[in-house]
């Protein structure tokens, strides 16, 4: 069965050890399994453990499920909506989902899933480049100083990969080092276990423990970023306060905008004589829409590239374009319009 299975696969004799009274001692027999092997297989395990404790098997996997909360202390869970064959992921809280909107408190949120879970990302790998906090992470746990520094560059070196990580180590990472994601209206509160932040660049057989420990009664410290939910056209983004929003996916209403820009265009270059009134006919949309949406053909191609990278500024949507009633020719001109760097 799975578990005699799952027992082989972690019995270290395989790897040429003893384990007595929970610890590992070099054996008299050669290993079989090289430990390259070993790590590799132990991650697989790792991670299928934190998929089940987070329920989440989805082709973008939650990185943060059970550890977000709303303002009121409400567990937030992951969820998805499908519009016109494109998903959305959320965290959203559990009145929302097993109440009616009406019924649910006025502070209950639903939060852009990449959105979130960058602002977590950014805040981990920040930690794990700051020397100061690895140096005293790794004094707290009696580590020497050779020792410390060793762990300063295997931080550095983790935070430099983050974003290579496969899913299941991230979330093993997270799951170690984030005890809970506190989202307030005007901050993202994250507590870290900042004793455990030397700790994550160890083996995934090590990490792998560390996630099925108790992990209670560890001391941690709570980091705020302000940020604020709003609607920007017909999503919701978390805003990050004195930053360019960092979009993970790019904005698919723009996207959608800009494509249909340059449908019109190509209508409107080969429409051999065809009024604005005949071409919106054909595309089925108004004059008025036809018009206003043509006129985005011309937007410079930095602008365009920008968009299409999701690196744009966080208040430009869809709708805030398309209400430009007059654009300026001249591109870099158009860049200061729009607030485009």
């Amino acid at each position: 069965n799975r578990g005699a299975l799952y027992r082989m696969l972690q019995n270290r004799i395989y790897r040429g050890e003893i384990v007595h009274k929970g610890k590992c001692h070099p054996g008299l027999h050669e290993a079989i399994v090289d430990e390259a092997l070993w790590d590799e297989v132990q991650l697989v395990l790792a991670g299928n453990r934190v998929e089940r404790v987070s329920r989440s098997k989805a082709a973008s996997p939650s990185l943060l499920a059970g550890l977000a909360h709303d303002e009121n202390g409400d567990r937030m869970s992951p969820t998805h909506a499908n519009k016109k064959g494109t998903r959305y992921r959320y965290y959203v809280s559990q009145s929302l989902i097993k109440g009616t909107r009406t019924k649910a408190p006025g502070n209950a949120c639903r939060v852009p899933a990449a959105d979130l879970e960058a602002v977590v990302e950014d805040r981990i790998r920040a930690l794990l480049r700051d020397d100061a906090a690895i140096f005293d992470a790794s004094a707290q746990n009696s580590a020497s100083v050779e020792a410390s520094r060793n762990k300063i560059d295997r931080a550095a070196a983790l935070a430099q990969r983050w974003p290579s990580l496969a899913a299941a180590e991230k979330r093993m990472i997270l799951r170690v080092l984030v005890a809970r994601i506190d989202v307030r209206p005007a901050t993202v509160d994250i507590t870290i276990r900042s004793t455990l932040l030397s700790e994550v660049t160890t083996s995934p057989a090590d990490l792998a423990k560390l996630a099925a420990s108790n992990m209670a009664n560890l001391p941690t410290q709570t980091f705020s970023v302000p940020a604020t939910i709003r609607r920007t056209g017909m999503e919701m983004k978390l805003l990050i306060q004195g930053a360019v929003s960092k979009h993970v996916e790019p904005d698919r209403s723009l996207l959608r905008l800009i494509g249909q820009a340059r449908q019109f265009s190509d209508m409107f270059m080969t429409s051999r004589g065809k009024t604005i009134v005949e071409l919106s006919h054909e595309a089925g949309v108004s004059p008025s829409y036809f018009t206003r949406v043509f006129r985005l053909s011309f937007l410079g191609p930095v602008i365009t590239k920008t968009i299409l990278h999701g690196r744009h500024p966080a208040g430009l949507s869809a709708k805030s374009l398309l209400d430009y009633n007059q654009l300026e020719r001249d591109w870099s001109m158009q860049r200061v319009q729009l607030g485009v760097a």
